[in-house]
């Protein structure tokens, strides 16, 4: 059981690395930037009742799967349980990105609205900057509820 949870962490925080890599990435920018930003992704993932929702529905799912697993698995050979676990895991992905696609889409959607509003140009994940900028953590906090 305390594999799951692990894993559970580990997919969570997973899941944080992409919503944030998923919204910081794929849009164009002008080479003079009239200002720099950054976010604070995981304040906001933190604050955001949209991803507290799908945390919740992808623990239960894993919860789910990983009883699936301990129920069918008890009479099976070593083989047909890792058969059996990478078919889970499959249905744990499937539902992680279907659970979290949303949210990150509403990330994207409050970063871009954030460094409009602030007219920023360029926006990264705060842990990248060093020095400067114009901090949107509270916009995109606003924007995600």
């Amino acid at each position: 059981m305390q594999k799951g949870a692990f894993m559970m962490k580990m997919k969570t925080m997973i899941a944080a690395a992409m919503i944030g890599a998923a919204c910081l990435t794929g849009s164009a920018y002008e080479a003079e930037a009239a200002g720099n930003g950054y976010v604070n992704l995981e304040a906001v993932i933190a604050s955001s009742p949209d991803f507290q929702q799908a945390s919740k529905s992808l623990a239960s799912e894993q919860s789910r799967l990983q009883q699936e697993y301990n129920t069918e698995s008890k009479s099976m050979s070593d083989q047909d349980k890792a058969a059996l676990q990478q078919k889970l895991n499959r249905q744990l992905v499937d539902a992680q990105q279907r659970l979290m696609r949303p949210v990150q889409d509403k990330l994207r959607q409050a970063v871009q609205k954030a460094a409009r509003d602030k007219q920023v140009d360029f926006v990264v994940s705060s842990g990248v900057v060093l020095y400067g900028g114009t901090d949107l953590t509270e916009a995109v906090k606003a924007a995600m509820k």
